[in-house]
């Protein structure tokens, strides 16, 4: 296990102290774990575990929007009209970090404030606006027209609500047995009884066509929900499946993803990779469709092309995992994202991904010009590299992964072949140096210095 050395000093220390005031962000590596993905009319917003980025060129680059957010803000989710955005999550400084902080921003985002909440809605489930109008739903749905100094309860619930959506000017919210619908903005309400109870999770609604997105199933209805058709290959089993999207005449359906051409009766599978698969959240800008994976980044697929593509340069990092200084870089294993690479004298991050990975990349190290990557899913600590005198590398602690190495500024990666050794949690590994001799990895259970 790597030894770890906690030091606690006084706060001006840090303060005063030069070596803490030279600190600035590099912008980098890519990689961070988006949970939330929405479109306005010129920009595109993404909420990740590390903050809120806005991206003004389709996607290309992304910057960290902070002016008025707190320093460390997990995003959870986000709501745009027309210059207004709203954003629910969490600051994760805070001692009780459990609860929820909404804001709000009246200017695509250069500009934050914080909107009080109401007391017995301390933790929402969902968030929405519409012009001077702000929605927080939990079990009850209050709204206000004076960015959160005064609440009004306009609905009180038995369960918490699934969904908070505005279309057509109509909002929508979505309970557990029934869909509630108003046309005054909450003075005034009719309800459908939902044909599942407790399996409907997201709402979509366009003209006289109404869905509902399920784990399991999903349906749809041409009379505002007195009537219910079920859908066919439909997938989706995840309480997160929510986000149905309306691009060129073609439905979209986030989760596996999944297309319908005849109004949301019948659904189809965009990809047939297991990989692409569970989205969190989607939606359409510029005739493209952006969907965010937790752990793999933010996707942008185009239907004319039928092309996908990472689209997240400029979304940091939620997690480095391992680093190395080599031939003049920086290199960075970011968690479950792949392998970057950082200028040491332009100071900036290369936009090539090494080696793109499904998997964690949790230890590097270099022999001469060979790089050696260590990647697997693996629980708890893995310990660490070592390189001796005879170019010779070791691993404590390690349980099932590979090896890969690689020589030259563009990588060419070559698995090592493994052998298993004697007993269950031992493994050796055999490959080539980049001189030709034999390397032997080999797991240890400590390893000294």
């Amino acid at each position: 296990m790597k030894p770890y050395i906690f030091t606690l000093l006084p706060a001006f220390l840090l303060l005063s102290n030069p070596l803490f005031s030279q600190w600035q962000r590099t912008g980098g590596p890519s990689g961070g774990y988006v949970n939330e993905v929405r479109a306005g009319d010129e920009f595109l917003f993404a909420g990740c575990t590390n903050g809120i980025y806005r991206s003004a060129d389709g996607g290309l680059n992304w910057q960290r929007l902070e002016n008025g957010l707190p320093v460390s803000f997990t995003c959870y989710q986000i709501k745009v009209q027309g210059e207004q955005v709203l954003l629910m999550g969490s600051d994760n400084q805070k001692e009780y970090a459990a609860g929820r902080e909404v804001y709000k921003s009246s200017d695509n985002g250069d500009h934050w404030f914080e909107i009080p909440l109401p007391d017995t809605a301390f933790v929402p489930d969902e968030i929405t606006l519409y012009e001077n109008r702000i929605y927080v739903a939990d079990k009850t749905l209050h709204r206000s027209e004076d960015d959160g100094a005064t609440w009004t309860q306009l609905l009180s619930l038995t369960y918490h609500i699934h969904d908070l959506e505005v279309y057509d000017e109509s909002l929508f919210v979505l309970g557990n047995k029934d869909l509630w619908t108003t046309n005054d903005w909450g003075d005034t309400w009719s309800s459908a009884q939902l044909p599942v109870t407790g399996d409907a999770h997201g709402v979509f609604s366009k003209d006289s066509l109404l869905l509902l997105a399920g784990n399991n199933k999903a349906f749809r209805s041409l009379d505002q929900g007195q009537s219910w058709e079920e859908a066919g290959g439909w997938e989706g089993d995840s309480p997160e499946v929510k986000d149905i999207v309306l691009l060129n005449d073609t439905l979209r359906q986030h989760f596996a993803p999944l297309r319908s051409g005849d109004g949301g009766l019948n659904w189809e599978p965009v990809f047939t990779s297991n990989y692409i698969r569970n989205f969190k959240a989607m939606a359409g800008f510029d005739g493209k469709l952006f969907a965010c994976s937790f752990g793999k980044g933010l996707f942008l697929y185009d239907p004319a092309m039928g092309s996908l593509s990472i689209s997240d340069w400029g979304i940091d990092a939620s997690a480095v995992t391992c680093l190395s200084v080599h031939g003049g870089f920086l290199w960075a294993g970011a968690g479950e994202r792949g392998l970057f690479r950082y200028d040491l004298a332009e100071q900036s991050w290369d936009t090539v991904n090494y080696f793109p990975t499904t998997s964690n990349l949790y230890d590097m190290a270099w022999v001469g010009d060979s790089l050696f990557l260590l990647e697997g899913s693996l629980a708890g600590s893995i310990g660490r590299w070592r390189a001796d005198l005879d170019g010779c590398l070791a691993l404590a602690g390690m349980v099932d992964a590979e090896f890969w190495k690689t020589r030259g500024p563009r990588p060419n990666y070559v698995p090592l072949s493994a052998q298993r050794g004697p007993g269950l949690s031992k493994r050796r590994f055999r490959g080539k140096l980049a001189d030709g001799r034999t390397l032997l990895l080999r797991s240890v259970s400590n390893i000294p210095g």
